[in-house]
């Protein structure tokens, strides 16, 4: 007879809010913020966020953020992907001031990134 016989199985717990990075769950007591590209979880010290850029992400309405996978042109060279955000932009079109809030947000999504203009290579 097997030692397994007899006994349920383990049981496996699916984590519903589960951080990209680490897998373990981003629970409501946790500094954690959702990519608004992929709709992941990621907590705050996982992705190196400093609790000031967290604030600035979870309390002002019209930043989104996205991490690194949805921001950046993977799995290809795994540089800053522009054209997206400047589609992020233009989908806010023709409401000038709605592109203004997208543009101080990805302002502020490149600066956690640590992204500069000048990396930007024009052809």
């Amino acid at each position: 007879m097997s030692p397994q016989r007899g006994r349920p199985p383990a049981k496996r717990t699916k984590t519903a809010y589960p951080c990209r990075v680490c897998y373990q769950e981003c629970t409501i007591e946790q500094e954690s913020i959702q990519c608004d590209g992929c709709s992941m979880w990621l907590h705050q010290h996982c992705i190196h966020m400093s609790l000031t850029a967290y604030a600035e992400f979870s309390l002002t309405d019209h930043f989104n953020f996205f991490c690194l996978q949805c921001s950046t042109n993977r799995p290809t060279d795994g540089t800053y992907n522009f054209l997206a955000a400047l589609a992020r932009i233009a989908a806010r079109a023709p409401d000038v001031d709605s592109m203004r809030q997208q543009v101080e947000s990805e302002r502020n999504l490149l600066s956690f990134y640590s992204v500069s203009l000048s990396e930007c290579v024009v052809s």
